[in-house]
């Protein structure tokens, strides 16, 4: 049995922004309880399922924040 691990996926603007478009059309967190799993597995599935829902999200997190702070004039250019 091969045991050898998958790549790490490293997040790119180019994904990035693929993920930002999905999330705007699928709107993930105006889901009814219990659909926001199934939303951002839709958009996982939609970008080409390279990593997981839960990665997803937490870089959807990330960037909303980041945008969020001081950096985003930075971000924005």
């Amino acid at each position: 049995m091969d045991k050898r691990r998958k790549p790490a996926f490293r997040f790119t603007a180019a994904a990035d922004v693929a993920l930002l478009k999905e999330v705007i059309v699928l709107e993930p967190y105006s889901a009814p309880h219990g659909e926001i799993n199934k939303r951002w597995q839709t958009i996982v599935k939609n970008v080409g399922e390279l990593y997981s829902a839960e990665a997803a999200r937490k870089r959807f997190a990330s960037i909303l924040a980041e945008f969020k702070s001081e950096n985003a004039d930075q971000i924005r250019s």
